[in-house]
């Protein structure tokens, strides 16, 4: 076809450089605007069938890798005739041998299970989306987009999405919560409201209590510190740390730049309870966060591969 066009243009002396054509052992990596590098084989497959099912008269390109090298190729197709039509119309490439798995080997991605990964991934926190790989991102979305795939496909999404990340990333959440549920009992009380500032020019800091009989105890979340009350120079109710890192964490909530620093205050006082609950706090913010996880003991929920 190309050639006949190209031989009408000679009668009238003018010529059209055809451009590279394909060759035996070209490897297409753009297909009409679609880079089959980012996604897996069966997702490609799946760009050229449906290039093949919608075929019109027309212009395409695509880019190769030739001996090592990027080539562009472009193909134009004038107008129907016996032998393309022959060809789209072979029963392999039609749309319902294709979706009950005939040549390809595809089929319906059964409904109740993208109805288990979509309420799923509703209920989490919006965060963990973010830990979910590029690649398996994108193959996702092809597949649930199509919703249909090979039986690889199909297996893929079961055992490793459905069975696997899906249920990793609602385990890692429900621990986050319960961790955060427990510890918001621990860590009710301020653990330093008092500012008690000595003669001597040291500080401490805690709950300031009265004994009688000019003495005087800090009580610390862990103990209390025994005092005289002729050695205290200052004693500024609500000015101790404690009660400056919770007016922090209530205008902190929902920000995770800044809960990091209250969770590190919290870890520079030794309080592990309080550096933990606000730990859980940015993991249900950002999921990733490696300082977090490592307050928790926690490691990332296993992702898997995108093939």
């Amino acid at each position: 076809m190309i050639k006949a066009r190209l031989a009408d243009l000679q009668k009238v002396d003018e010529t059209q450089d055809p451009g590279a054509r394909f060759a035996k052992g070209d490897r297409i990596i753009n297909f009409n605007g679609s880079d089959l590098r980012t996604i897996y084989p069966g997702s490609a497959a799946q760009v050229l069938h449906n290039w093949v099912i919608t075929w019109t008269p027309g212009v395409f390109q695509a880019r190769v890798i030739r001996e090592g090298k990027e080539v562009e190729v472009t193909a134009m197709f004038g107008a129907d005739n016996k032998d393309l039509r022959a060809l789209l119309d072979h029963r392999a490439l039609k749309p319902e041998v294709l979706a009950g798995g005939g040549a390809s080997d595809r089929a319906l991605v059964p409904a109740d299970l993208v109805q288990r990964y979509r309420s799923g991934m509703e209920a989490l926190p919006a965060g963990y989306q973010n830990l979910i790989p590029p690649a398996v991102s994108l193959r996702l979305k092809e597949l649930l987009d199509r919703k249909m795939g090979s039986a690889e496909d199909a297996d893929w999404f079961k055992s490793q999405v459905l069975d696997g990340m899906l249920l990793a990333l609602e385990t890692d959440v429900k621990a986050i919560r319960q961790k955060s549920a427990d510890l918001e009992l621990m860590v009710k009380d301020n653990p330093a409201p008092d500012l008690v500032i000595l003669k001597d020019g040291s500080k401490v800091e805690g709950k300031f209590q009265e004994a009688g009989e000019g003495k005087a105890k800090v009580q610390l979340r862990k103990g209390a510190r025994p005092i005289l009350t002729d050695d205290i120079a200052q004693l500024q109710r609500d000015k101790g740390w404690g009660t400056e890192a919770a007016k922090q964490l209530a205008a902190a909530k929902g920000d995770v730049g800044k809960l990091r620093p209250v969770m590190n205050l919290y870890g520079s006082k030794g309080l592990t309870e309080e550096k933990q609950f606000v730990a859980c706090q940015i993991l249900l913010l950002d999921p990733a966060d490696v300082n977090a996880r490592t307050a928790l003991g926690l490691n990332r929920p296993a992702m898997p591969g995108s093939k």
